[in-house]
């Protein structure tokens, strides 16, 4: 991770990548979409209220799931084989605005070239940091 590179999202937060990715974000009504592809590894970070919670994947094959805490936050994490043999680990921050019924969900989804090493979604994910830290 020595070489790897922070990128910020609009909303202020952070992770570190792979370098040579290139990237965007896209603002919606109540989302931010944030993407960076590379050779062999996509990553999407959905910061909004509909972000994917993550459940829906348990009969994916080689599926796993675990909880962590990331920059001080609860987190699942989930990993499977999508269509092709593409390597998938994802995490989903529940959040929630106390009171207020808005949700400040965010989901990360790393998508590795069939083979690929799911450690380096791994680190992705866990080198995430919420914006205003």
């Amino acid at each position: 991770m020595e070489n790897w590179v922070e990128v910020s999202l609009p909303t202020g937060h952070r992770l570190r990548v792979p370098p040579r990715l290139s990237g965007g974000d896209d603002q919606g009504m109540d989302t931010t979409i944030a993407t960076w592809s590379g050779p062999g590894i996509q990553i999407l970070v959905d910061d909004g209220p509909f972000a994917d919670p993550l459940t829906s994947y348990a009969r994916r094959p080689n599926h796993w799931t675990s909880e962590e805490t990331i920059d001080g936050q609860p987190a699942r994490i989930v990993g499977f084989d999508d269509d092709g043999g593409t390597r998938v680990v994802a995490a989903h921050f529940p959040g929630s605005v106390a009171g207020s019924g808005v949700s400040d969900r965010l989901t990360i989804l790393v998508r590795i070239e069939p083979g690929g090493d799911q450690e380096v979604a791994r680190k992705i994910i866990r080198s995430f940091r919420f914006g205003g830290r």
